[in-house]
């Protein structure tokens, strides 16, 4: 029984190691074909955030906000949404 779970597991592993190999020879030879390209790229630009929740993660991920100051305007700005946009009344049909 032992040696059935070792057979399978080296042919799953054979396997892997066989779909696999096109995808890392094909990274290998764009690797070596422009070595000149890596040093000359230009960094790349990550765009600003669009919402104000959105600062308020990249913030909280550059560690510019505590997680207890990204709470509390994560709260505000609900409170804010709630009174700007307020959802409609239900009918009395779907009250229990």
């Amino acid at each position: 029984m032992m040696l059935g779970a070792v057979l399978v597991l080296t042919i799953l592993v054979a396997l892997i190691a066989v779909s696999a190999w096109p995808a890392i020879r094909d990274w290998r030879h764009e690797k070596a074909r422009s070595p000149e390209a890596d040093s000359v790229a230009a960094p790349a630009v990550v765009p600003g955030p669009g919402t104000l929740e959105g600062v308020l993660a990249r913030q909280l991920m550059d560690q510019e906000i505590s997680r207890r100051q990204y709470m509390h305007a994560m709260e505000a700005l609900a409170e804010r949404d709630r009174d700007r946009h307020p959802l409609p009344d239900l009918p009395e049909d779907f009250l229990f």
